[in-house]
């Protein structure tokens, strides 16, 4: 997949090199016929420790996760990126040595986290993210990315303050969905830029939204991070998984 030619994109990127994968998200603003702009999503991808050109290492190295990302910069015109602060600037420095400019590390405090994951919600209430439901595989009812962000469970910390994650369960895992929201917050923070916005074309533009990925996103009002399953610090079990909340 590839966005419009020299066209800014953002990347959104988790670092996880034993145990969670490392992922990496790329997208794009259009315009709307309509007016105003949506983001759309070009590619989501991870790689992980014991798995596929990895399948015989035990945990990935720091450069292992800069050459990947250096390739998908290679093939996109990636304006900014960003990362948590765990990866920090050892992996901005593995970056930039590979010719990898504009990806930065940020400080995710909780109030960060939660506004950016407000602002995807946001976004997707609002009809303004295009998003691609492939490759489906047999027996699966979505693609694994949209299966991912439909288990996320929200904790409210505060009043205005809430923790987005997946469930504490053996084998499941919020790389893609973390790598999403930030190329998705990234995006935001330009929408009033108009350098950073393509005009609407055929294929996935702002006038394809409406489709099965976004209908399949509105049950995230029954599933996913909705306020029906939101839960609170004390209502989480001896077992560490999140009891939900039912109206």
């Amino acid at each position: 997949m590839a966005g419009p030619s020299r066209q800014p994109h953002f990347m959104g990127v988790d670092v996880g090199l034993k145990g969670d994968g490392s992922a990496v998200a790329i997208g794009h603003l259009e315009l709307r016929p309509e007016g105003g702009s949506i983001v759309v999503l070009d590619l989501i991808d991870q790689i992980k420790a014991g798995e596929g050109k990895y399948k015989g290492h035990e945990r990935l190295e720091f450069d292992d996760v800069a050459d990947w990302v250096k390739g998908y910069a290679e093939k996109f015109y990636v304006a900014e990126g960003m990362f948590d602060q765990w990866a920090g600037i050892p992996f901005e420095q593995a970056l930039v040595k590979r010719g990898v400019r504009g990806m930065t590390s940020r400080h995710l405090t909780q109030q960060l986290s939660s506004e950016i994951f407000k602002t995807f919600k946001d976004m997707m209430w609002d009809r303004r993210l295009a998003l691609y439901d492939w490759p489906i595989a047999d027996g699966q009812a979505h693609c694994d990315y949209i299966l991912e962000l439909l288990e996320l469970q929200e904790e409210r910390v505060s009043k205005h303050i809430t923790k987005v994650e997946a469930p504490q369960i053996d084998g499941k895992h919020d790389d893609r969905s973390d790598a999403l929201v930030r190329m998705v917050w990234l995006a935001t923070q330009r929408m009033t830029q108009s350098k950073y916005c393509a005009k609407g074309g055929k294929g996935r533009s702002a006038a394809k939204v409406v489709g099965r990925s976004v209908s399949n996103f509105k049950r995230l009002r029954q599933t996913g991070s909705h306020e029906s399953r939101q839960v609170s610090a004390q209502k989480r079990n001896r077992s560490g998984q999140w009891r939900q909340s039912r109206r």
